[in-house]
């Protein structure tokens, strides 16, 4: 496995907080979200580098104020908990919440010092609790217990119908790739059937998706399924599938095609390897820029007539 050692780290602090949590007699609700605390990190961890991954948890986590996200109290007591709890585990996080909120977040201290009086955490003596640090200090995270966890993990975003800022199908079918053939045989026992069946099912072929902009008129439809006819007619069908995302109205229902056309919400069961979008160089605009952004950087292509904002899109 990727960066085992990295997500052996996060779940061990998966435990802590989820001790502490506990012991502080947490609400059921916060302790439901806990439960899964930081495995979009591990789970990141298998098929990114560690850097990338941490990086992207942090800017989407609700629980990290770097985060550009509208955040409720429960984010916050999850965000204290994260920063008590880190010291049970991290060697180098010495700091209890008062201490990290004073060092480094003091310009929030108006939102969050409620949180750390109502935790009965708003002072810098705050120990340590013996029992929790004596059971974690114990802890050895085994490579089985990673995959019971990732998978764990993986059932819990299928089934609650959870939004990530990651395709999950194409993390599912990365993270079975790297794994060696012992690792996949459990994977395989462990996991739904069927989805995973789905999942294997897309490594077969090279899938691009064509987009273009929301309400799309005859230009953005006829370029889009140009485009994608003639990559289908230049290409082994075998290898290579064209996946349009074009937004289901009556101009496009005038526009005869053999081509199967696919809504968003379609096209989000399917991993894509590239991405090409035309007729529209707006971000706001672009139908489906959540499936663009789940594909490499260096995998998207823009072709499109128009000079203005064409700075906004990565490609």
């Amino acid at each position: 496995m990727f960066n085992t050692e990295y997500i052996k780290y996060t779940i061990k602090h998966n435990k802590a907080i989820n001790m502490l949590a506990e012991k502080m007699g947490i609400d059921a609700s916060i302790l439901k979200r806990i439960r899964y605390h930081d495995m979009d990190k591990a789970l990141n961890y298998l098929i990114k580098s560690a850097i990338t991954a941490h990086k992207e948890h942090v800017t989407n986590a609700s629980h990290h104020l770097e985060s550009h996200v509208e955040r409720q109290i429960s984010d916050y007591i999850e965000m204290v908990l994260d920063w008590e709890s880190a010291r049970y585990t991290k060697e180098d996080k010495p700091l209890n919440a008062f201490q990290t909120l004073n060092k480094y977040y003091s310009e929030h201290k108006t939102c969050i010092k409620p949180i750390l009086e109502r935790l009965n955490l708003n002072k810098d003596s705050c120990a340590m609790i013996p029992e929790i640090y004596a059971k974690l200090k114990n802890v050895d995270v085994t490579n089985e217990e990673v995959l019971n966890n990732i998978i764990d993990y993986i059932n819990y975003l299928r089934k609650n119908k959870i939004k990530t800022y990651y395709n999950l199908n194409e993390a599912v079918l990365k993270i079975y790739q790297s794994l060696n053939i012992k690792e996949q045989i459990y994977f395989k026992n462990h996991m739904d059937s069927d989805y995973l069946k789905q999942i294997l099912s897309f490594k077969k072929k090279i899938r691009i998706g064509v987009f273009t902009h929301k309400n799309p008129d005859y230009d953005a439809i006829a370029s889009s399924l140009a485009i994608a006819s003639y990559i289908t007619d230049s290409t082994n069908k075998e290898d290579i599938e064209v996946i349009p995302v074009i937004e289901n109205t009556e101009l496009l229902q005038e526009i005869k095609s053999d081509l199967k056309v696919y809504t968003v919400e379609e096209a989000k069961k399917i991993p894509l390897c590239y991405a090409i979008i035309c007729d529209v160089n707006e971000k706001d605009r672009i139908y489906g820029l959540d499936l663009i952004n789940s594909v490499d950087l260096n995998k998207r292509y823009l072709m499109d007539h128009h000079d203005k904002n064409r700075e906004e899109i990565e490609c």
